[in-house]
């Protein structure tokens, strides 16, 4: 990690530095080569997206100050440059001077993207700025919590917290922290008094790998991107044992995500998702809804459609009720979801789970299958 301390500079986008002379206010840059990010498959646009993370002496923004404000910016070749912005005296005047400055750059973006800035970041940030009589810079911006698009996902990933920290572990970013932001509070306290050169690098490196952390992490954005439907069924195929294999064509997620639920099995990595639908096979009644059109034959157990009970003696049949109006089918049976592809199956007539046949996926329009897919990812996930 090498920074440059600057007064004065264009940045490596284009973007002008500085503006007015600087007191206390300490900037310092990061040039970083990230992997490369996929943001255009997902929607985001790195060019019009500011990546940002903030430093706090505490946690309410009317009794506490903004110390440090960290952003990024970035290009879809991954060349990246992080700025600090570091109150070096504990001033008012300091951190007036450093929301100040971030306004600036802000006005050259129109997304904002944080880990939980819905939360904290964005709601400290205006709080501050109200403080120093500033213009809320949010206002005309968009904001993407990247927090907010994985934390739905937290058990499909296996994952018993979803810090910042965790999604970084989980795409094999592995830090070296000494402590964390909570604990760094008395790190800046003790610096503002001895100026030690060590705490300074404690305190920088820590927003800097927080913002480098969040910008290598934003690809994961692709998973809700992909669970909201946004992915094309390439083939699908069943097997002698009725087990059925879907493949889709998604936008690239960095890491593996497997997970099973149910009679299903979903694979996720980079450009792919594989699903495969264990079927049951047995024997299911699928009852007639327009049971009242039918007559029920008892000694055959069977139910025939009204136009043909003429041909059969009045002795040996009686109206259907909805209890007895069924047919049954003997094969491999998959879990219905809310959008039904093809009949109803069920064991009994109150069973609120029903199953289709597998013709019924087979024969199903393709935005069925799809949306059929989407049901089935979002369904609660049972450990």
């Amino acid at each position: 990690m090498f920074a440059f301390l600057i007064n004065c500079c264009y940045d490596y986008m284009g973007y002008c530095k500085c503006s007015r002379e600087e007191r206390n206010l300490k900037i310092y840059t990061y040039r970083e080569k990230l992997n490369t990010l996929h943001c255009e498959e997902y929607g985001i646009d790195t060019g019009k997206t500011i990546f940002f993370d903030i430093e706090t002496t505490g946690l309410s923004a009317k009794n506490s100050y903004i110390y440090m404000i960290g952003y990024g910016i970035t290009d879809n070749s991954g060349n990246a440059e992080i700025t600090l912005l570091f109150n070096d005296d504990g001033t008012p005047v300091s951190e007036k001077e450093m929301l100040i400055y971030f306004a600036d750059i802000s006005e050259h973006f129109s997304h904002t993207l944080t880990y939980n800035g819905n939360t904290f970041d964005i709601p400290y940030v205006r709080e501050r700025l109200k403080k120093h009589d500033l213009a809320d810079i949010f206002e005309s911006m968009t904001s993407i919590d990247l927090f907010v698009l994985i934390r739905k996902y937290k058990a499909k990933l296996h994952l018993n917290s979803c810090h910042q920290s965790d999604i970084e572990e989980l795409c094999g970013i592995h830090r070296n922290d000494f402590c964390s932001g909570g604990k760094l509070i008395g790190v800046y306290k003790k610096y503002l008094k001895t100026k030690d050169n060590a705490d300074l690098d404690d305190l920088l490196k820590h927003n800097h790998d927080d913002i480098l952390g969040l910008m290598s992490i934003t690809d994961m954005a692709a998973l809700n991107y992909t669970f909201s439907g946004n992915y094309t069924i390439t083939s699908a195929s069943i097997d002698n044992d009725g087990n059925l294999t879907v493949t889709c064509s998604t936008a690239y997620i960095p890491t593996r995500v497997t997970y099973s639920n149910g009679d299903m099995f979903v694979n996720l990595y980079k450009n792919t998702m594989t699903l495969r639908f264990k079927p049951v096979s047995d024997t299911m009644k699928y009852y007639f809804r327009d049971y009242k059109n039918y007559y029920y034959m008892p000694l055959e157990n069977k139910v025939i459609h009204k136009s043909l009970a003429r041909y059969v003696e009045p002795e040996f049949i009686e109206k259907a009720t909805k209890e007895n109006a069924y047919t049954v089918k003997q094969g491999f049976f998959l879990t219905q979801a809310k959008t039904r592809l093809g009949y109803e199956y069920r064991y009994n007539l109150d069973d609120k789970q029903t199953f289709m046949d597998i013709e019924g996926f087979e024969k199903a329009a393709p935005q069925d299958k799809s949306l059929y897919i989407k049901e089935r990812l979002n369904e609660k996930y049972k450990a």
